[in-house]
């Protein structure tokens, strides 16, 4: 919910998607527990660096390692879209879905029907 907690978790992904370097894909899973509004500005941040940045900068807490950790996936190029899913709502099963699809079966469907 906060742009640093935001950094931190996806520096995390960042790490174990480069150490076991296979297909992978952010989710933001359990998005029926937040409000709408939070749901697209955490959206918003893993698809313009800018916001995420400047919403650093203003969050004020230990913003120098944020900072640091911020351009550090930047220039890694690992920012990508986050899927926000929630299994309560299926908000986002059928993105899930396709992700799957696409990682492990080169897009073809994963069921004979």
């Amino acid at each position: 919910r906060t742009p640093s907690g935001f950094v931190s978790l996806y520096f995390l992904w960042a790490s174990t998607h480069f150490r076991f370097n296979i297909p992978s894909a952010c989710f933001l899973a359990k998005a029926d527990i937040l409000k709408e509004e939070e749901t697209e500005k955490i959206v918003g941040w893993s698809q313009n660096f800018n916001e995420l940045y400047d919403a650093l900068l203003s969050s004020g807490k230990r913003t120098q390692v944020n900072i640091e950790l911020f351009k550090a996936l930047e220039n890694l190029g690992a920012f990508g879209s986050l899927i926000p899913v929630s299994s309560a709502t299926n908000l986002g099963m059928e993105d899930l879905y396709n992700v799957v699809q696409q990682i492990y079966m080169g897009g073809e469907d994963l069921s004979a029907d």
